[in-house]
């Protein structure tokens, strides 16, 4: 019975959790008509310092499929947390079907994106 509750108190911790990443005060509309992803010249670097990728520039044309392949600690979840904008870049800007994914509401962007 203990268990449990500990367990309910840490589910109800994560829900009252104010997320880092906020949505714009009136995001646009995510109009996903082809699918296209590209990230143009993103960069991404944590606070404790270290620099994951400078400048990457990626596209990724309709219906294509990629696969991402590297070592350990270099960038593979990284891109998917900023694609579904769990993080946003330092620098750069991706886009989907040419519209920028920080104007658009997170809700909408996830639920566009299968992986």
């Amino acid at each position: 019975m203990l268990q449990a509750v500990a367990n309910a108190k840490e589910m109800v911790d994560i829900f009252e959790t104010i997320p880092e990443i906020q949505d714009r005060e009136n995001p646009m509309v995510l109009n996903v008509s082809k699918g296209e992803v590209s990230f143009d010249a993103v960069s991404f670097s944590y606070e404790e310092g270290g620099k994951v990728f400078n400048k990457l520039s990626l596209q990724i044309k309709p219906n294509e499929k990629i696969g991402l392949v590297g070592p350990s600690g270099g960038g593979k979840s990284t891109i998917t947390k900023l694609l579904l904008r769990f993080m946003d870049p330092t620098e750069g800007i991706i886009r989907i079907d040419g519209q920028d994914i920080r104007e658009v509401k997170q809700d909408e962007l996830r639920s566009a994106i299968g992986y």
